[in-house]
């Protein structure tokens, strides 16, 4: 009966008839083990994929975080050779996250989120984590550490004040010009009255009115908003007092700036119109005839 079970050989023999019926298209592939041959095949994917992590792969630490920093800047200097004409800059401050990591560590530290209620931070620590952060490229970073050694009003740990002799006047003007670099509005006037004034200049830089020159056209031309998104006020040094200064400086020559009685007195109306905008008559009054005055150096 077709309901009974059929033995053994009965269902040998049924799988032998339906292979003879369909005899199969390829052969059964058969895989056999080689040793050497798995090895190396194995050592060679390893040497590959360990290369194309290496390539992806970017240190964690700070030490790796800086070379990082200064291989990009050697790379956008190359790339600005190449395409004088080019108008976009890489940023040079900002995209760490291992900077913004020190910063967060050292705001942590300053809500007491590492101690118990009636014990006081660790400043020293804090103080670390801000200066990790701003050896990373972190613009707010550089800005607390730049004031910090300036021994100016700072945002970030405002009770940290360091004694003179840890205050390094060379690399808080470093500092400066960094941010300055990154659109950073209070940096570039810093940058620029240095350079005008010779106060707050390092022991190795002497007073430069064509770079002073340079950032007070940066900062007169700037938008308000540096690398990081942040907006900058403008109420602490218009533009228009910046201009005139610059007309003082081309009318006056000397510090490497040529001088220039055409561009002072073009720089002179220039303020004037910047001061009537903001209400400033009696100012604008003041400019107009400086203007006057210095149109009548220029030769005929």
């Amino acid at each position: 009966d077709d309901d009974l079970p059929k033995s053994e050989s009965e269902d040998s023999a049924i799988a032998s008839e339906r292979r003879n019926l369909f005899p199969q298209t390829r052969p059964a592939r058969h895989h056999f083990f080689s040793e050497c041959e798995s090895d190396s095949t194995t050592f060679k994917n390893n040497e590959k994929f360990s290369e194309r992590m290496q390539r992806k792969s970017r240190p964690s630490h700070i030490l790796g975080e800086i070379d990082h920093r200064e291989m990009l800047k050697v790379l956008e200097e190359e790339r600005q050779r190449e395409n004088q004409q080019c108008d976009t800059k890489k940023k040079i401050t900002g995209g760490s996250v291992l900077g913004k990591m020190h910063l967060e560590l050292a705001k942590y530290h300053e809500l007491n989120r590492f101690v118990e209620d009636n014990q006081e931070y660790d400043r020293e620590a804090a103080l670390y984590h801000v200066e990790a952060s701003a050896r990373c490229g972190d613009l707010q970073a550089m800005l607390t550490l730049a004031r910090l050694h300036l021994s100016l009003p700072h945002d970030i740990l405002p009770d940290v004040e360091l004694p003179e002799s840890r205050c390094d006047l060379g690399l808080a003007f470093d500092f400066v010009l960094t941010a300055s670099e990154a659109g950073d509005r209070w940096a570039m006037v810093y940058a620029a009255r240095a350079f005008d004034t010779g106060y707050g200049l390092p022991a190795d830089r002497n007073s430069d009115w064509s770079k002073a020159v340079k950032w007070y056209d940066s900062v007169v031309t700037h938008i308000d908003v540096d690398e990081d998104g942040d907006y900058d006020s403008t109420m602490d040094d218009p533009a228009y007092v910046l201009v005139a200064r610059q007309a003082v400086m081309y009318l006056d020559g000397g510090h490497g700036l040529q001088k220039d009685p055409t561009t002072a007195a073009e720089k002179f109306e220039y303020a004037a119109e910047l001061a009537t905008e903001a209400m400033k008559g009696k100012l604008a009054s003041k400019y107009y005839m400086q203007a006057e005055e210095a149109w009548g150096q220029v030769e005929d």
